[in-house]
């Protein structure tokens, strides 16, 4: 926060009115001050896909990718406005995506627990094996989407495998991915993360046009 006094000249040289109700000569008035405000918009990632322990090991944006990954995509896609589709979700329905990826996490919890072999040596059931081809399917497909939302957003070129880039990072780099597009599309530094919100923050920062 940034204290300024106001000062009689000032108002006086750049002609500004006093409004009714408003500050007085002499008074302190209270700024928030983002040392970053002024800074340019970088065209490139904040940071490397593994750089996940950034802000250490129980960071949310790496425990949560670890643990319950659709959880962390829900705040991001909020912070983004898209649906539990990943696609731009109007109307305000993008509320209720991060609502949407607790439901189907539990579920997936369930079904994990329910349908699970006890036994290592017995075969997995068809339907066993359906549920998580499902959840990986949709899995890698939301981190793809979004993945290349966030790059056409801030203008970021592929680096490797021209043209499946996002596809390759949301197969064999998921986890890592997830928790680099939930750095890149916050400010960490500035804002105190949260596991359980709806957008990953203590208190919501505005959210991001796409």
């Amino acid at each position: 926060m940034v204290l300024y006094r106001t000062d009689e000249s000032i108002l006086t040289a750049n002609n500004l009115p006093q409004p009714a109700g408003g500050c007085i000569i002499g008074q302190i008035l209270t700024v928030p001050f983002n040392p970053r405000a002024n800074e340019s918009p970088t065209l490139g990632w904040k940071d490397d896909i593994f750089d996940c322990t950034k802000f250490g090991f129980i960071h949310p944006s790496f425990l949560t990718a670890c643990c319950c990954p659709l959880i962390l995509m829900g705040q991001i896609m909020t912070r983004l406005k898209l649906d539990w589709l990943a696609k731009e979700a109007p109307d305000g329905t993008w509320k209720d995506t991060f609502r949407r990826m607790i439901y189907i996490t539990i579920g997936y919890f369930i079904l994990h627990m329910v349908l699970a072999p006890t036994d290592p040596s017995i075969p997995s059931s068809l339907l066993y094996n359906f549920v998580m081809l499902v959840y990986t399917v949709y899995l890698v497909y939301l981190v793809a989407m979004v993945r290349k939302k966030v790059r056409e957003r801030d203008q970021i070129a592929e680096e490797t495998c021209i043209g499946c880039e996002d596809v390759v990072c949301a197969f064999w780099c998921g986890c890592c991915t997830i928790s680099q597009l939930a750095r890149q599309t916050a400010d960490y530094e500035l804002d105190n993360a949260q596991f359980l919100t709806p957008d990953g923050f203590t208190s919501a920062p505005p959210v991001m046009d796409v």
